[in-house]
């Protein structure tokens, strides 16, 4: 097998929730390109990580959420679950916007 296929194969099995959200962002492709998105689980697995960073107290730059989940998006590999919780916490984000002088 191609390497990255076997790095693929062990980043799902083994090391998924230990991806950062940058990471996590460029991991997606990797896992399209070798089609282990198509394996049974790996889009469960994928979005149940996603969803838990989502919710951790650090990741609170909105730049980086949109840029970690956008992917995701992208590949057709977010669920609506995933993907209404990626919109809350970017609409929760939002920084004010205020008149300048």
């Amino acid at each position: 097998p191609e390497f990255r296929t076997v790095l693929v194969s062990q980043v799902v099995q083994n090391n998924l929730k230990d991806l950062d959200a940058k990471c996590l962002a460029r991991f997606v492709p990797m896992l399209v390109d070798a089609k282990f998105h198509e394996r049974p689980g790996v889009i469960n697995s994928l979005n149940g990580v996603f969803k838990r960073k989502l919710k951790h107290i650090n990741f609170d730059n909105p730049d980086l959420i949109l840029e970690s989940g956008l992917p995701m998006l992208l590949y057709d590999l977010m669920k609506t679950s995933t993907l209404t919780k990626w919109l809350e916490r970017l609409e929760h984000l939002r920084l004010p916007l205020s008149m300048g002088a």
